[in-house]
């Protein structure tokens, strides 16, 4: 099969991702709900989607699901266990998995 190579205004790759079963490029935020904000959380307890987040957490959870080892580096307060954290409860939380969260600091 031929993939398309139509980018449409976006001016990188890396905004993008396959979808194998519709044969085309789709923007990562069109792979989310639309994010509203829940009025009773506090400033500290949101968590606002980004196209980095939902770009590492669909990618995290696909070497996951294929038994691959995920590793998440960069500096202080970017997310990485907070995004590594939301992923296991909502795609991992059932009886097959189990994890433990550790947290490594500086």
């Amino acid at each position: 099969m031929k993939i398309p190579n139509k980018m449409g205004d976006f001016k990188t790759l890396f905004e993008f991702y396959f979808d194998q079963d519709e044969m085309k490029w789709v923007n990562w935020f069109n792979t989310v709900d639309k994010y509203h904000v829940d009025k009773d959380l506090s400033y500290l307890q949101l968590s606002i989607p980004t196209i980095d987040s939902i770009r590492v957490s669909n990618i995290s959870k696909t070497l996951l699901q294929n038994n691959k080892h995920v590793l998440l580096v960069g500096p202080t307060g970017t997310g990485k266990s907070v995004s590594m954290n939301e992923l296991l409860k909502k795609e991992f939380d059932n009886e097959q998995w189990a994890f433990y969260p550790v947290g490594f600091s500086a």
